[in-house]
Protein backbone atom coordinates (compact mmCIF):
# COMPACT_ATOMS: atom_id res chain seq x y z
CA UNK A 1 0.00 0.00 0.00
CA UNK A 2 1.49 3.54 -1.33
CA UNK A 3 1.54 5.90 1.44
CA UNK A 4 -0.88 8.95 1.28
CA UNK A 5 0.32 11.71 0.57
CA UNK A 6 -0.48 15.56 0.46
CA UNK A 7 1.02 17.69 -1.88
CA UNK A 8 1.71 21.53 -1.40
CA UNK A 9 2.09 24.15 -4.53
CA UNK A 10 5.87 24.98 -5.27
CA UNK A 11 5.38 28.47 -4.17
CA UNK A 12 4.31 27.55 -0.58
CA UNK A 13 6.77 28.09 1.56
CA UNK A 14 7.58 24.92 3.77
CA UNK A 15 7.02 25.54 7.87
CA UNK A 16 10.88 24.83 8.91
CA UNK A 17 11.98 26.30 11.77
CA UNK A 18 14.47 29.23 12.07
CA UNK A 19 18.58 27.72 11.61
CA UNK A 20 16.91 24.10 11.04
CA UNK A 21 16.46 21.98 7.35
CA UNK A 22 13.79 19.12 7.54
CA UNK A 23 13.37 16.58 5.36
CA UNK A 24 10.50 16.52 2.26
CA UNK A 25 8.87 14.47 -0.46
CA UNK A 26 9.79 17.15 -3.94
CA UNK A 27 8.44 16.13 -7.33
CA UNK A 28 10.72 17.99 -9.38
CA UNK A 29 9.41 18.30 -13.71
CA UNK A 30 11.49 18.08 -16.42
CA UNK A 31 10.51 20.27 -19.15
CA UNK A 32 12.22 18.49 -21.62
CA UNK A 33 10.72 14.81 -21.28
CA UNK A 34 7.69 16.36 -19.81
CA UNK A 35 8.33 13.59 -16.75
CA UNK A 36 8.05 13.97 -13.31
CA UNK A 37 10.52 12.23 -10.64
CA UNK A 38 9.72 12.46 -6.67
CA UNK A 39 12.71 12.23 -4.23
CA UNK A 40 13.72 13.52 -1.17
CA UNK A 41 15.11 16.83 -0.27
CA UNK A 42 15.47 19.11 2.54
CA UNK A 43 14.48 22.45 2.73
CA UNK A 44 16.82 24.71 5.04
CA UNK A 45 16.21 27.70 6.82
CA UNK A 46 19.59 28.74 7.83
CA UNK A 47 20.20 32.53 6.75
CA UNK A 48 23.67 34.23 7.11
CA UNK A 49 22.37 36.07 10.76
CA UNK A 50 24.69 37.80 12.59
CA UNK A 51 24.49 38.90 16.99
CA UNK A 52 25.31 42.18 17.81
CA UNK A 53 28.76 41.68 18.25
CA UNK A 54 29.44 40.16 14.98
CA UNK A 55 29.56 36.26 15.51
CA UNK A 56 26.98 34.35 13.29
CA UNK A 57 24.56 32.88 14.75
CA UNK A 58 25.21 29.27 15.78
CA UNK A 59 22.74 27.23 12.81
CA UNK A 60 24.90 29.42 10.12
CA UNK A 61 26.61 26.99 7.89
CA UNK A 62 30.04 27.23 7.08
CA UNK A 63 31.34 26.74 3.10
CA UNK A 64 34.49 24.45 2.69
CA UNK A 65 37.08 27.49 3.19
CA UNK A 66 35.05 27.67 6.89
CA UNK A 67 32.94 30.52 5.74
CA UNK A 68 29.54 31.78 7.20
CA UNK A 69 27.37 30.89 4.22
CA UNK A 70 23.61 31.61 3.45
CA UNK A 71 21.36 28.97 2.86
CA UNK A 72 17.45 28.82 2.83
CA UNK A 73 15.66 26.54 0.10
CA UNK A 74 16.00 23.13 -1.31
CA UNK A 75 19.17 21.18 -0.92
CA UNK A 76 20.59 17.86 -1.07
CA UNK A 77 22.62 16.03 1.32
CA UNK A 78 25.96 14.94 -0.45
CA UNK A 79 28.45 12.79 1.42
CA UNK A 80 32.08 12.69 0.59
CA UNK A 81 34.91 10.16 1.70
CA UNK A 82 37.53 13.32 2.12
CA UNK A 83 35.18 15.59 4.60
CA UNK A 84 32.10 16.03 6.53
CA UNK A 85 28.40 15.53 4.04
CA UNK A 86 27.93 19.10 2.72
CA UNK A 87 24.44 20.29 1.00
CA UNK A 88 24.35 21.63 -2.53
CA UNK A 89 21.03 23.75 -3.82
CA UNK A 90 18.85 21.66 -5.89
CA UNK A 91 19.23 22.88 -9.66
CA UNK A 92 15.57 23.86 -9.81
CA UNK A 93 16.60 26.53 -13.00
CA UNK A 94 16.35 26.00 -16.87
CA UNK A 95 14.89 22.63 -17.60
CA UNK A 96 13.97 21.52 -14.35
CA UNK A 97 11.14 23.11 -11.96
CA UNK A 98 9.65 22.09 -8.60
CA UNK A 99 6.03 20.36 -9.28
CA UNK A 100 5.18 20.73 -5.46
CA UNK A 101 6.30 19.57 -1.78
CA UNK A 102 4.73 16.94 0.86
CA UNK A 103 5.51 16.11 4.05
CA UNK A 104 7.72 12.96 4.07
CA UNK A 105 7.30 10.58 7.16
CA UNK A 106 9.09 7.25 7.00
CA UNK A 107 7.57 4.46 6.62
CA UNK A 108 7.48 2.12 8.98
CA UNK A 109 10.62 -0.96 9.40
CA UNK A 110 9.29 -4.60 10.03
CA UNK A 111 12.20 -6.65 10.63
CA UNK A 112 12.44 -9.46 7.96
CA UNK A 113 12.47 -13.24 9.43
CA UNK A 114 15.60 -14.54 9.70
CA UNK A 115 14.04 -17.83 9.21
CA UNK A 116 12.24 -18.68 5.64
CA UNK A 117 8.77 -19.34 5.55
CA UNK A 118 8.32 -18.18 9.18
CA UNK A 119 6.64 -14.55 9.66
CA UNK A 120 7.74 -12.69 12.52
Amino acid sequence: MAPKVSWNAPEETPPVPLGTEQLFWVAIHNLRTDKVRVELAYYQNRPLQHHPDGQAKDWVLLDHMEEPVHSVGWVENKRCDSFDDFYEHLDLNGDYQLAGWAEYQPPAFKRPSTQPGKPQ
